[in-house]
């Protein structure tokens, strides 16, 4: 994208592409240095794989380019993946190896028995995760490759934190970068949906439980930074999963404007 004729319709900073939910444009935050994270870049949702022809359209106006998938296999597998076949595009599996908390998934049962069970999922997935979020990234650093599309299930927790990471490298404060992160309550209540007709074993769950899982929590954030040193050791901790400080410059540079 590169003029607000191409940006897909809004409502409440909520992008309407049908099929999905939970999209959003990635820009907009400013930096420390003076810059901000420039719009039409990056949109970050949840799953293209009930994407409609309208929602299709919608993209390829957009200019799309790039799709990141950060589902596991086994999601891919059982739901589809965006299909390319309407709409060519370069289309990345950022491989998971953490699935949503359900019995069925590695590591369901233990992350559904924890009182709050996405504070050690969060955990999960930075452990998990650094190679694979560093490979995007580095593809992110190519501005040919944008616009781009990043995606999970529900586009809050491995896509959440795979977008603080990219904010916190384009020098967004981190309370912005949370501040981003932070969805509202109708998108909330659109991914428990979502999440139960997909794991109808969910719907067994204390109903307060439920809401918790389906929603953000910037403590849940906080926690996997700090498992890997904080904030300001993000990017030698992604240097060390293979995007480079070059690649990291390259980043600021296709992503950020005066």
């Amino acid at each position: 994208m590169r003029g607000p004729d191409r940006t897909p319709q809004h409502v409440g900073g909520v992008l309407l592409v049908d099929g999905s939910f939970n999209v959003r444009d990635v820009g907009g935050c400013p930096t420390l240095g003076g810059a901000r994270v420039a719009p039409g870049r990056l949109l970050r949702s949840a799953t293209l794989d009930a994407i409609t022809d309208q929602g299709v359209e919608t993209l390829r106006a957009f200019g799309l380019r790039t799709v990141f998938d950060l589902r596991s296999a086994t999601e891919v597998e059982r739901y589809g993946r965006f299909p390319v076949d309407r709409l060519p595009v370069r289309w990345e599996h950022l491989t998971s190896t953490v699935s949503p908390p359900t019995p069925g998934n590695p590591g369901g049962t233990q992350f559904l028995d924890h009182p709050d069970p996405m504070e050690p999922m969060y955990l999960e997935i930075l452990s998990s995760s650094g190679a694979e979020f560093a490979r995007g990234l580095r593809i992110l650093s190519d501005g040919a490759n944008h616009p781009a599309i990043v995606h999970c299930t529900s586009g809050k927790d491995r896509t959440g934190m795979f977008v603080v990471l990219l904010h916190l490298v384009l020098g967004v404060s981190l309370n912005d970068a949370l501040a981003h992160y932070v969805q509202d309550r109708l998108t909330t209540e659109r991914a428990a949906i979502d999440m139960t007709a997909r794991y109808p074993e969910l719907a067994a769950l204390p109903p307060e439980k439920m809401m918790r899982m389906a929603g953000t929590n910037v403590r849940w954030v906080a926690g996997a930074l700090a498992s890997i040193g904080g904030e300001h050791a993000v990017p030698d901790w992604l240097a060390s999963h293979g995007c480079d400080h070059h690649a990291q410059a390259r980043l600021r540079t296709a992503f950020t404007k005066v």
